[in-house]
């Protein structure tokens, strides 16, 4: 398991880059899994910056990493603006044309499960995905 407090700043997705690489890396997890993770992560790791934060700020966001069986766990939680509401669109023609949405579709087609809630002040975004 890994836990990482980073500061919501865009460039800090890098370390969280390097540490999901090598934790997946070191579980011998394949690596077109390892690159639909990071696109993943990435995603929800900027979303949390632009839509919770309001952009990048000194906050904190907490990621935690776990593999349990054969099934990957990541948890992104922040203290931002509680988003309501999400709607994850389900093909591509639902966005085109659109601003938007194209982040949470992606994070939906490349997981196994994906949720949002809110945990007091605590949003909390966990994704699941099967690495064997």
């Amino acid at each position: 398991m890994i836990e990482l407090e980073l500061d919501a700043k865009f460039n800090s997705f890098i370390k969280l880059r390097e540490n999901i690489f090598y934790f997946l890396e070191s579980n011998n997890v394949k690596s077109s899994i390892i690159s639909e993770i990071l696109i993943v992560a990435e995603e929800v790791f900027t979303n949390i910056i632009r839509h919770s934060y309001g952009g990048e700020s000194s906050n904190s966001i907490f990621i935690k990493i776990s593999i349990e069986d054969d099934l990957l766990i990541l948890r992104f939680l922040d203290s931002g603006k509680r988003v309501d509401n999400i709607n994850i669109p389900d093909s591509l023609s639902e966005i085109k044309g659109k601003v938007g949405g194209l982040g949470l579709y992606l994070i939906k087609k490349l997981s196994d499960s994906y949720v949002y809630y809110n945990d007091g002040d605590c949003n909390i975004n966990e994704i699941r995905k099967k690495i064997n």
